[in-house]
């Protein structure tokens, strides 16, 4: 059994954000210029239009409210020392809520508006909707106990709240709309202009990976042994469809005793996963069968050493492989599977060729069993990957083993490239306008019949 991997440390704070999309490396410097351009005017604006219209006590206190903001905003630039970035937010973001609440006291219900600002930026900075709802709740309950206070204070003659009546004070409404509205104004193009950048930036990566991906898949499709292959009367048709750019299944040939131009050993595999991680792995195991295969010539010794090789070169998650290997003269095939689907014989019933045997990269101990079967002229052997058989459709359904096995049950007379596609189209009208959820290889060898 091969070593235990080591187990790495699951990243945290700014990392573990950024890694889940919450946040990006440049927020926090983002988030402390939106504060300040709020904080200006609200604290410093404000108070001195409300100097030159005669509310010293209210210039005042929104001065304060000003001072307050910028010391929340201190604190937490200090809090970053021992916080997460999204930490430091929600403490931003709360403080904020009872800062501005405080102050409609004073200026009145007009003065939540700049909380409505804050929530915008909470959605654009922060990235979180459970603080844009909590927020937009506490906003609510802050107004109705608001006006409760504020008419309790009032009937007991205590003082009057709000201190500024604006329907006395056309003059500073106006003036005070006027402020609200370049708030919003400048808030909302900093939020257009962001996203726009974003959007831009993002479209332009997709269209670097896809450029990226289409050569990936050329260069993967390159490398993949011919589609078709007929030597004397032995003839192989081959199909691998990968369920994104590129996968992680593989079909692969080996000449039979060097000769090139005769059909010797083929292969058929599948490691787990797809995309790039999955294609890495399946360019690793090919090139470790292709070497061994060639060093020696029974399936099953050959499984052998592939097995040990991946374990000790470099371990990877499960891969099955079948390896058959066929000796044309004598028309016999011997075949060891690795994990593998059965391959199917069609010699004139239909017929599954079951071996058993544990993936590859597993147990560094697994020895395959060897198995040999006569393939007469007129037989057909059908190897095939997990994709064909679970293939979906828009309901959930699988075409599953039993279609196939109906299916490839009527194709007797047909030659490898005809078996093909009836699999394939039957798999695409099962399958519809479903998206392919899995690779899909399919390889024909048939044993032509001796012309006469």
């Amino acid at each position: 059994m091969s070593a235990e991997q080591p187990q790495l440390e699951q990243p945290t704070g700014i990392v573990q954000q950024i890694q889940r999309g919450k946040v990006s490396p440049n927020d926090e410097t983002s988030i402390l210029q939106v504060r300040l351009m709020i904080i200006v005017p609200l604290g410093f604006v404000l108070p001195l239009i409300l100097l030159l219209l005669g509310y010293p006590a209210v210039a005042l206190a929104a001065f304060l409210a000003g001072v307050a903001l910028l010391l929340i905003t201190y604190s937490g630039v200090a809090l970053r020392q021992r916080m997460d970035t999204y930490r430091v937010w929600t403490f931003y973001a709360l403080a904020d809520a009872v800062v501005i609440w405080l102050m409609s006291f004073v200026l009145g219900t007009y003065f939540n508006v700049f909380l409505i600002i804050a929530i915008v930026e909470v959605a654009r900075i922060y990235r979180q909707a459970r603080l844009v709802v909590i927020t937009g709740l506490l906003v609510a309950a802050a107004v109705a106990l608001e006006g409760l206070l504020a008419g309790l204070a009032n009937a007991g003659g205590t003082m009057r709240l709000p201190l500024i009546a604006y329907a006395e004070q056309p003059g500073f409404a106006a003036a005070a709309y006027a402020l609200t509205a370049a708030c919003v104004g400048l808030s909302l193009s900093t939020f257009i202009d962001r996203y726009t950048r974003e959007i831009i930036s993002y479209e332009r990566v997709q269209q670097t990976n896809a450029a990226e991906m289409h050569v990936a898949h050329e260069i993967q499709s390159s490398l993949m042994s011919p589609r078709e292959l007929q030597t004397s009367n032995w003839q192989i048709a081959a199909i691998s469809i990968p369920a994104r750019d590129v996968g992680g299944d593989f079909y692969e040939y080996i000449p039979y005793f060097g000769d090139v131009n005769s059909v010797g050993g083929i292969a058929i595999g599948d490691v787990s996963g797809k995309g790039i991680p999955a294609a890495l792995q399946m360019a690793v195991v090919r090139t470790i069968f292709r070497i061994e295969a060639r060093r020696r010539i029974l399936p099953a010794e050959t499984l052998n050493r592939v097995n040990q090789s991946l374990l000790t070169e470099m371990p990877l998650g499960m891969v099955t492989l079948l390896y058959a290997f066929v000796e044309p003269k004598e028309g016999v095939m011997h075949f060891a599977n690795a994990g593998h689907n059965y391959p199917i014989l069609l010699n004139g019933t239909v017929r599954e060729l079951k071996l058993a045997g544990l993936p590859l990269g597993i147990y560094d101990e697994t020895e395959y069993e060897e198995q040999s079967v006569p393939i007469l002229p007129g037989n057909t052997v059908i190897f095939y990957t997990d994709g064909v058989v679970e293939a979906q459709n828009k309901l959930g359904e699988i075409y599953g083993f039993p279609r196939l096995l109906e299916l490839v049950g009527t194709l007797h007379d047909h030659d490898p490239k005809g078996v093909l596609h009836e699999i394939m189209d039957a798999v695409r009208v099962f399958v519809g306008e479903a998206e392919q959820t899995d690779d899909i290889t399919v390889v024909v060898l048939q044993h032509s019949q001796v012309k006469q």
